[in-house]
């Protein structure tokens, strides 16, 4: 399919078999919305031809590589340019490079990592860069063939660069081989992003003060593909971050603004691209890993990565990588008597593959399993003490997680066309140790109405006491929700030379997922943790479509001058039954509802503008309008106005200004001001049983971000990085007093400062071995769970500092590291809440824990 397109673009056919997708999800569009995408597609195509036509090569951007081995710099000089890379592994590539900074030509760049190196590089028409061992006597410098060129004889391994960083960046923004082994883990040093955990081991994403409510605001991207968790009972998930783990990454990008009229599915906050390392054609290699820890108060860990890298003739490649990870609990029941009840065990194999029969066409599939096992949840309860919890039993919760993606990728002399083709199915068996919430409602005059089948008259008190001792015998309760999460997409994009100053991209995005689920309440018993009496069952079934165009034009001038503009129309489609199959009279969820529909279209706008206004500063600006669409509520207890919700967007302006003088420092500050409109937040039921979304009025964010970096001694880096953020509520609806909302309050869960600080130094011991050693702080200052005090949950945290140190020998072919993360044993409360498991629940950072690692390749 992805090659039919492939082939059928250079002679201007159509999308082949993927016109019947296509057709069946635009034939339920309406002719209004059919029209403004008709019209918006038409210019962006426009804009996307000529600019291919006018493409040129030769601007110049801001390079910074470290001296380290030639075949790392080659590839993050590829990173860093955008361009693409072909060389064959050999000791040639293992020697060590240079360092290399300044503003320069790619070619140029390119040509001092590769002095004395014996190798000499030549371009072909469609921008590919091929590297080749030096012939005998002849100088080396580059080689122009200016007609199309077969592969290299020999196998050649092919770098695909991630996109690059705006001229105005954060070094966090942009990771390359991350060794944190989770999403958090990478995250947490960069301030303007917040991860925080969830009841069933899962985390919501939070960038610059949007997330972790209602519809995903931020979208993880792993492999090219949008990964976002289920929407579940409470419609929310933005609190069902991917887990995936992080083993044999090549980079990892953090956008603080989607680059929604560039590709993918859309956000409302940010993105996070995770790009796995992809096969390496023509050579055999391998690397292993083994980690052992342990943790204060808690039961230890491990962690066992491999990856086996091998050829496939001589353009083709397979990269397989299996891990098993396991973090110890920390978490002891009191009432149990059962400590570390919080295990959390990881399974996974991923497979890579990659097919180059020629320097135009390139194919690649990726497929994945993960299966995870969570013990009991996270949650302490913050009256018994830190890290303790008084629940009835242990409630397991297992992920089950399989993806496969294909992705083809034609490059013409001055346009690329790419199709990424994805499914991947989440299957999420959560239990709940509900009983708090059962016997809170032991004493709901509404339930023993219902219990009575009363209308209007109250119970008397002998009715009241039948009801409550009723209540109590559904105790322990169990609420167990297994959920199944099938999601296909397909992606096109056409696209000029990377290498262009004038560069433009168009594409469209269609999306489909299909959720479904049980939701069954039922005493248990404590022994064998077996449903005994269901006292209430529903069962879901969800169904969103989305069908988005996007584009954006760019030009990239001298010093890293950019300007770019682009736009994206998207149209939403939401709909849900709900089924009722055993009433739950003591909830109050007793009736079914009929299939109810939600569709939303809005617009996502972006001005970029990056001024070189010196050799060693330069200035950043960008408008932008995002969008979420609305949706379909899921609880059962919701009066017909409330079972859906309305998209809201946010309209935003940043400033920014950079200053380097590598390598001595550089410095960057960023501002920005958000205007959240019709912001969609959670609601609980008044006897807390369900959670719905409501669209509770206006927001306005205020911000700040520092990163200062300083290297004043061979070796020794010194950087630190803030954030400052302002947010508050600036009008509300009428549902904001279901919130105890009102104006001028702060959102819930929203740190207004955050800082990391690093101090690196390394020593080289000779040219392959090498010390070095690293501490990390953090510091984060607290928040609260609700708008005001005069809600009934609210709960208020402190600010905390935590220290992490690191030191690693580095070999030639093997690596140990010893880390000590958490050294002061600092209580760190990342979230606190009333939840379903009682009052005042704390999820806090892990507590001081030791980790020996030892890393070989060959």
């Amino acid at each position: 399919m992805s090659i039919g397109l492939a082939c059928h673009s250079r002679a201007g056919g159509g999308f082949g078999q993927d016109r019947a997708l296509s057709a069946l999800i635009i034939s339920s569009l309406s002719n209004r919305t059919w029209r403004t995408a008709t019209a918006l597609f038409a210019v962006l195509t426009s804009i996307s031809v000529p600019t291919a036509v006018m493409a040129q090569r030769g601007a110049k951007q801001y390079y910074s590589l470290p001296s380290q081995s030639l075949e790392n710099a080659i590839q993050q000089l590829a990173m860093q340019s955008g361009r693409q890379v072909v060389f064959a592994p050999s000791a040639l590539t293992q020697k060590k490079s240079r360092e290399i900074t300044g503003y320069m030509r790619f070619e140029d760049a390119l040509r001092q990592l590769l002095k004395n190196s014996g190798l000499v590089f030549r371009q072909n028409r469609g921008g590919v860069i091929l590297l080749e061992r030096a012939p005998e006597k002849a100088p080396p410098h580059e080689q122009v063939d200016n007609s199309l060129s077969s592969p290299p004889a020999t196998p050649h391994v092919v770098v695909t660069a991630i996109n690059t960083a705006d001229i105005v960046s954060f070094s966090s923004d942009l990771q390359y081989r991350p060794s944190a082994t989770s999403l958090e883990g990478v995250v947490e040093s960069s301030p303007s992003v917040t991860s925080q955990p969830g009841n069933a081991g899962q985390r919501g994403l939070t960038i610059r003060g949007v997330g972790n409510v209602g519809e995903t605001t931020t979208i993880v991207y792993f492999g090219d593909v949008a990964v976002s968790g289920p929407t579940g009972t409470a419609s929310d998930s933005a609190r069902t971050t991917m887990d995936l783990a992080m083993v044999d990454i090549g980079a990892v990008r953090t956008s603080r603004v989607a680059r929604s009229t560039e590709h993918g599915a859309g956000a409302l906050a940010g993105e996070i691209e995770i790009q796995p390392e992809e096969a390496a054609l023509g050579e055999w290699r391998g690397k292993g890993s083994v980690g052992f820890g342990v943790i204060e108060g808690g039961s230890p860990g491990y962690q066992i990565t491999s990856t086996l890298n091998g050829p496939i003739g001589a353009n083709a490649a397979f990269r397989v990588t299996g891990y098993s990870i396991r973090q110890g609990g920390y978490v002891d029941n009191l009432r149990t008597g059962q400590e570390d009840v919080n295990d959390d065990d990881i399974q996974g194999v991923r497979f890579m593959f990659r097919y180059v029969p020629d320097d135009r066409l390139h194919l690649s599939a990726m497929g994945l399993w993960q299966h995870r096992r969570i013990n009991d949840s996270s949650a302490w309860t913050r009256n018994l003490g830190p890290y303790n919890m008084d629940r009835q039993f242990s409630a397991k919760t297992e992920h089950d997680f399989l993806l496969g993606r294909l992705k083809a990728e034609y490059e013409g002399d001055d346009f690329k066309i790419t199709s990424v083709s994805a499914y991947y199915r989440w299957k999420l068996d959560r239990n709940y140790d509900r009983t708090p919430v059962t016997l809170q409602q032991a004493d709901m005059p509404e339930g023993c109405q219902r219990y009575y089948n009363l209308s209007e008259e109250q119970c008397t008190a002998d009715q009241r006491g039948a009801y409550s001792a009723y209540v109590l015998s559904l105790t322990p309760s169990l609420l167990h929700i297994p959920i199944t999460l099938n999601r296909v997409m397909q992606e096109f994009r056409a696209s000029t030379a990377p290498s262009a100053p004038l560069r433009s991209t168009a594409g469209l995005f269609i999306d489909h997922k299909n959720e479904q689920f049980y939701s069954s309440l039922s005493s248990v018993s404590i022994d064998r943790i077996e449903p005994i009496e269901y006292f209430g069952q529903r069962h879901v079934k969800i169904k969103k479509t989305q069908f988005s165009l996007f584009g954006d034009v760019a030009y990239h001038g001298d010093g890293g001058f950019l300007a770019s503009v682009g736009g994206r129309y998207d149209w939403h489609h939401a709909s849900s039954r709900n089924r009722v199959l055993i009433p739950n009279i003591v909830s109050g969820a007793t009736e079914s509802w009929p299939l109810t529909v939600r569709e939303s279209q809005g617009l996502y706008l972006r001005s970029h503008l990056d001024v070189p206004v010196h050799a060693l500063a330069a200035l950043h600006f960008q408008v932008t309008q995002s969008y979420r669409p609305g949706g379909v509520n899921i609880a059962s207890v919701l009066l017909p106005d409330s079972r859906t919700y309305a998209s809201d967007r946010i309209t935003g302006i940043e400033v920014g200004v950079s200053i380097k003088r590598k390598p001595l420092f550089s410095m960057s500050v960023m501002a920005y001001l958000n205007y959240w409109n019709n912001v969609q937040y959670r609601a609980l039921s008044e006897n807390n049983s369900n959670a719905y979304i409501v669209n509770i009025g206006n927001a306005r964010i205020r911000g700040v971000e520092m990163e200062l970096i300083l290297n004043p001694a061979p070796g020794l880096n010194l950087k630190w990085e803030s954030s400052l953020t302002f947010s508050r509520l600036n009008s509300v609806t009428g549902a904001s007093s279901l919130l105890y909302a009102h104006v001028g309050d702060h959102i819930p869960f929203v740190p207004r400062h955050r800082s990391a600080f690093n101090v690196t130094q390394a020593w080289s011991i000779d040219d392959e071995h090498s010390l070095n050693l690293s501490g990390d702080m953090q510091v984060q200052s607290g928040y609260t769970s609700s708008f005001s005090a005069a809600d009934p949950n609210y709960l208020a945290t402190k600010g905390f500092a935590l220290m992490t140190v690191k030191a690693a020998y580095q070999g030639p072919k093997s690596s140990l590291s010893l880390t000590v993360a958490n050294i002061f044993n600092q209580q760190a409360d990342l979230r606190a809440a009333t939840t379903g498991y009682g009052i005042g629940q704390a999820y806090s950072y892990r507590p001081r824990e030791i980790m020996l690692t030892w890393t070989r390749n060959w």
